[in-house]
């Protein structure tokens, strides 16, 4: 990995979690080799074409992801086998949850 991935990665990681735009997947920042990808790939990528800012995306995720795990219900049908961020992504792709611009007052 060339090192300016590797700059990005510690810029987003600081939010919480490492985003790698270059191969379109999120890794925690205590991430193993052998350990699998926490969201994937194709989700990251169609939720990327609708919040193109990586750190708002990254933000908006992980505000969802902990109002899921404090046991708000999630907007989309789930599987057992679907993560937090999974759910979160879903929702972002099929415009359940979305970002809505301030309006200065």
């Amino acid at each position: 990995m060339c090192r300016s991935h590797l700059k990005k990665i510690r810029l987003i990681s600081k939010f919480g979690l490492a985003l790698l735009v270059n191969i379109g997947f999120v890794l925690p920042p205590d991430f193993a080799p052998d350990s699998p990808p926490t969201m994937k790939a194709e989700l990251v990528e169609k939720a990327s074409e609708i919040v193109t800012d990586p750190l708002v995306l990254v933000n908006l995720v992980s505000q969802r992801v902990r109002q899921l795990n404090s046991g708000r219900s999630p907007l989309i049908p789930t599987r057992p086998s679907m993560g937090a961020a999974d759910i979160a992504l879903i929702e972002i792709i099929e415009g359940k949850i979305r970002l809505v611009p301030q309006v200065a007052l």
